[in-house]
């Protein structure tokens, strides 16, 4: 610097290293601010000396007056520079000496005079100096008078009288040999030096702001740049060894969280640094571990195992129902066989699912569902009673992730319903979709259509079928066919009875929520007729949650139906003049019918309202349709009208009941006294009971009621059961104990009239029976010990369940080969009238001797009741009927041809003028206990009656011979066919005398010429029988030939061994027997 001191230098604010202000040539004095500069700057401020501060600054140096030198012209003129003029220096003249003077002197303006020591003087000539000149710094001189200075040795410098070189002190160094000036900051001099100081280089330090005599290295943790006067230290995240000129970065996976520090430490296990330089360790997330020191990254854990916490070493194990993906902080994964529920727990597998572990939801199988709307019951697994639930196992496994549960990509009908399923547990169809118990699945309304035209032309063909079958036996005289025949014994009540069952049968899939195997399901989907299943009313309706509608449909459409039956009747019998009774009778039996058919199902339908099924959270829906939830209000409002319709449709039976109770005594006759035929026939043609026919008809009279107690056990089997639980099994066990209730009732009733229904409605019981037990069986998974899984089954259960219709045709064959051999009977014994005509009473008492012995028990007496021919034939079909002038059959102990007059009297013919009637007499064989003397003729010990109680008393029990059945309809007392053992013709009409000739017809010679003629040419060799059919044509042939021409056909028994001798010499006379000497032969075949 020179001239005057800037302020400016005050204005400092800041120093990087100090201010140092040596050698200057400074004139002025020093300005305040720069005074105060020192004060704020404790450490690098110094002023050295030499800077001759304070001194008086020169006058300025005159600035020359002359002209400046013109500029010559050239083309380009240069630009005059502009003449800055000093300030004119006036001198002092120097006034000239006198003497001469030499080197080493001065002229003091007198005399010259030698320098003194310090000072020196080289002029030799005027101007004389007027002074001596000191010697310069770092120069000196002892001697007086010298022309010259010495200069000091090496780090040595003038006195300040520059007489000697003095030595600069440690820490200092001679400037210019003229001054000592102290080593600047970052310098240093072990001993005095020249010019300057030593640098201290990097990585040492003076320690001395100033006059510095050593550099010494810094410590570790510490580093300098060169000319340092103190070592810094290391800043975070750095190190450094002594000596160091700066602190390396710790490498990575070590760290520095101090200043100063000597080396970086190595991050712990469970920690890392990522970057060099790093101050301090960072944790490894939770998820992560590290189990070595100093390592620059974490790692994640394997799958399987999890670090809960943050700086983990190591990781943990999951549990054994647990896992994880790598990287995890939890084990929030199953493992295979188990799920996490949303609260991060483990739980075992369901049953009837499928787990895949990790955060995959229980996978439902096919028949199974789960809701997929709350992950809270994911572990929830419902079965469906519906083959609509189609499992989980079919979809996207995406969708069975928990962050997928509840998403709308996932659609739950979809993901878990066949077709056409949709709701809960899939147990609702779909708009344009309709459930079918009979395959218990939704089904197309197009393919239910098709399905309902196929069953209602099935139908039409088997009402065209009856009527047919009906015309062809009313009009086509084809009663004998066996066809026929069987089917004629399916009468109302047998045809009930079928009805009820396979409506129960059908009914049972839906009822038991029960899935049968195949093909058992197909024969119930070709049999839902019996309940109304193939009705497709919700396909009418295009709209969804329409459970209540289609409900309403089920209720109303009855009842319209109904009306139009009965008002149809009233119109109808309006129209005709004729028969209004009957017409309306009809209608009303039709409308019986119609409420027969339909009320269980409607039933059914109704009180599916009611059965409702548990789900999640309390919640719960209907059974039928799970699109209806049972906590609705919409549910509980229809619910009220419902139940006024149950009770609408269920009072129906009970009015029934009520309106029959009414005419119980009409409806069993207490004058019939036990006597089912006769009771029957009051009851069957009592006008005031003729509406109601459908209802009793079929029952026996003291079981009027059981139409409405059957009705009660149709609604119980098909719509009460699931009112009783919602388990399947609880279902199934209750509906056994019906059917094994019902099997013993039917049993011990026998309610039926006939014999044969009776033991069809046995079978059917039967059959239900075991198609609930094994309904039992597939609820409870017991099936497979039966070995009938699947189709062996289901066919079984076809097989067993069409033995009902097998055994009806069976039974109606059975029965009609019993009847048509009774009947056969029944001829035989009305046909068994012998011609005696002519017999000696020899012969008659032999003959009768012979029946004591052979054909009556030691109880009975042998008794006579003398009638005429036609009024014989009568009796041997329906019985003798009691006379009523003795209150009973009158009997006579006398056989023919030994009566007295009172026989005579007893026995007179209204058809031969009241003489006695000798054309028949019938032979009875009767208790003696129930024979009664005869009113009027005590004392004739021969005579006797059987009355008519007794008679009456005997009517339950005497039907089995009877082929007329209508004096027994009428209610007469008569003496049942069965009790005659013979009937005689004794007498032709016009008489015939009593001595015992024989009267016989001649047969024209001719004819029966060429009847020898004939049946010689057809018999000639015994024929043995190979079959029934064969010996049965060879009859009708020759009944057939004998009927041609006139004759009767006659049969003789023999042994084999004279079939032959017979046919070579003819038939010989007897000579046993009653000797008669007489060709027995017998007209049955």
């Amino acid at each position: 610097l020179s001239g005057s001191i800037p302020s400016e230098i005050g204005l400092l604010s800041s120093m990087y290293w100090g201010l140092s202000l040596y050698s200057n040539n400074l004139c002025g004095d020093i300005p305040p601010e720069v005074s105060l500069l020192s004060s704020s700057f404790p450490s690098g401020w110094s002023i050295i000396t030499g800077n001759s501060l304070g001194t008086p600054c020169p006058d300025p140096t005159p600035t020359p007056t002359s002209d400046p030198t013109p500029t010559p012209t050239s083309p380009n003129p240069t630009p005059t520079p502009t003449l800055t003029f000093l300030p004119t220096l006036t001198l002092a003249p120097t006034p000239v000496p006198t003497v001469i003077c030499v080197s080493g002197e001065y002229f003091d303006g007198t005399t010259c005079s030698e320098c003194s020591a310090g000072y020196y003087s080289s002029f030799t000539s005027a101007p004389y100096p007027s002074k001596c000149l000191f010697c310069p710094a770092g120069q000196y001189n002892i001697a007086i008078g010298s022309d010259s200075c010495v200069t000091c040795d090496e780090g040595k410098l003038s006195s300040t009288d520059g007489t000697y070189c003095a030595d600069c002190d440690a820490g200092e160094y001679a400037y210019n040999k003229t001054a000592c000036l102290t080593c600047e900051a970052g310098r240093y001099a072990p001993q005095a030096l020249s010019d300057e100081c030593l640098v201290c280089s990097a990585g040492s330090h003076t320690g001395e702001p100033s006059k510095a005599t050593t550099c010494t290295s810094c410590n570790a943790g510490t580093y300098s740049i060169i000319s340092a006067v103190n070592c810094t230290s290391c800043e975070l995240g750095k190190q450094s060894s002594s000596g160091s000129s700066e602190c390396a970065l710790c490498l990575v996976g070590f760290y520095a969280n101090a200043e100063g520090s000597s080396s970086c430490t190595a991050c712990s296990a469970g920690t890392i640094t990522e970057n060099s330089g790093s101050s301090n360790c960072t944790s490894c997330v939770e998820g992560k571990y590290q189990g070595s020191t100093g390592q620059s990254n974490c790692n994640d854990c394997e799958a399987g195992k999890y670090a809960p916490e943050a700086a983990s070493s190591s990781c943990v194990n999951c549990a054994a129902t647990h896992w994880s993906s790598a990287g995890s902080t939890i084990c929030d994964l199953a493992f295979t066989g188990y799920y996490i529920s949303s609260n991060g727990v483990s739980f075992d597998c369901p049953k009837y699912a499928t787990c895949y572990g990790g955060k995959m939801t229980p996978i439902p199988d096919r028949g199974y569902w789960v809701d997929h709307k709350n992950l809270e019951y994911a572990g929830n697994i419902f079965k469906c009673p519906r083959k609509t639930c189609k499992g989980g196992g079919y979809n996207s496994s995406s969708c069975w992730l928990m962050n997928h549960f509840n998403t709308s990509e996932c659609n739950e009908a979809d993901l878990q319903c066949t077709k056409g399923a949709s709701g809960p547990i899939c147990g609702s169809c779909l708009s344009g979709f309709l459930f079918r118990s009979a395959i218990n699945a939704c089904e197309a309304c197009g393919s239910i259509n098709s399905y309902s035209y196929v069953v209602i032309g099935i139908a039409m063909i088997a009402i065209l079928v009856y009527f047919g079958f009906y015309y062809l036996v009313q009009y086509c005289d084809m009663k004998d066919l066996a066809m026929f025949q069987i089917l004629s014994y399916l009468d109302n009540g047998c045809l009930k009875v079928i009805w009820v069952t396979y409506q129960i049968i059908v009914s049972s899939s839906f009822t038991l929520d029960i899935t049968y195997p195949y093909p058992f399901t197909n024969m119930l989907g070709v049999m839902s007729v019996f309940s109304f299943d193939f009705l497709s009313l919700k396909c009418l309706i295009k709209a969804e949650n329409s459970y209540f509608t289609t409900l309403y449909l089920w209720c109303i459409l009855p009842i319209i139906m109904s009306i139009l039956i009965l008002v149809l009747g009233w119109f109808r019998s309006r129209w005709t003049e004729t028969n209004r009774a009957k017409i309306m009778n009809d209608h009303i039996w039709c409308f019986l019918l119609w409420t027969y058919i339909v009320l269980p199902s409607v039933s059914s339908q109704q009180l599916q309202t009611f059965d409702c099924v548990p789900m999640n959270g309390g919640d719960s829906y209907i059974r039928s349709d799970t699109s209806v939830s049972c906590e609705s209000s919409d549910y509980k409002a229809n619910r009220s009208i419902i139940i006024c319709f149950v009770l609408l449709y269920h009072s129906i039976p009970l009015m029934w009941f009520l309106l029959l109770y009414r005419m119980k005594e009409a409806l069993d006759p207490p004058i019939a006294s036990g006597d089912l035929h006769l009771a029957i026939y009051i009851r069957k043609h009592n006008q005031h009971l003729a509406p109601f026919h459908f209802l009793f008809d079929d029952y026996k009279c003291s079981k009027w009621w059981f139409e409405i107690a059957d009705m009660y056990r149709r609604v119980a089997f098909i719509g009460l059961i699931p009112l009783l639980s919602p388990k399947s099994t609880v279902r199934a066990s209750l509906g056994l104990l019906l059917a094994f209730a019902s099997v013993g009732t039917i049993r011990e009733l026998q309610p039926y009239q006939g014999e044969f229904v009776n033991s069809v409605a046995n079978m059917a019981q039967y059959s239900i029976t075991v198609t609930y037990y094994f309904a039992l069986s597939l609820s409870t998974d017991l099936i497979a010990t039966f070995g009938l899984e699947g189709e062996k089954l289901g066919t079984f259960l076809i097989v067993f369940n069409l033995i009902v219709i097998i055994f009806v045709i069976g039974l109606a064959n059975r029965k009609r080969k019993a009847y048509l051999k009774k009947l056969a009977d029944k001829e035989l014994r009305a046909t068994q009238y012998e011609d005696a005509r002519g017999f000696s009473s020899d012969k008659f008492q032999t003959t009768l001797e012979s029946i004591r012995l052979n054909d009556i028990p030691s109880s009975d007496a042998i008794v006579f009741h003398f009638t005429s021919f036609e009024l014989a034939k009568s009796a041997r079909k329906s019985g003798i009927v009691a006379q009523k002038a003795f209150n009973g059959v009158p009997l006579t102990l006398r056989q023919p041809y030994r009566n007295t007059g009172a026989d005579f009297k007893v026995f007179k013919s209204k058809t031969n003028e009241g003489k006695f009637p000798n054309e028949s007499v019938l032979v009875l064989s009767l208790p003696k206990r129930y024979l009664d003397k005869l009113p009027g003729h005590e004392e004739d010990r021969g005579l006797c009656m059987i009355s008519a109680d007794v008679l009456h008393a005997l009517r339950p029990t005497s039907f089995s011979a009877v082929v007329d059945e209508e004096p027994w309809i009428g209610g007469f007392a008569i003496l049942p066919p069965q009790s005659i053992l013979r009937s005689y013709h004794i007498m032709t009409a016009d008489g015939v005398p009593r001595n015992g000739s024989v009267q016989r017809e001649s047969i024209a010679p001719s004819l029966l010429k060429d009847a020898q003629d004939e049946v010689e040419d057809l018999i000639t060799e015994v024929v043995p029988i190979t079959s029934i059919q064969e010996y049965l044509s060879t009859m009708d042939a020759v009944r057939e030939h004998c009927d041609r021409n006139k004759l009767i056909p006659l049969f003789h028994y023999t042994d084999p061994k004279f079939a032959s001798l017979i046919l070579q010499s003819g038939l010989r006379m007897s000579s046993q027997g009653q000797g008669d000497g007489g060709v027995y032969v017998s007209t049955q075949g």
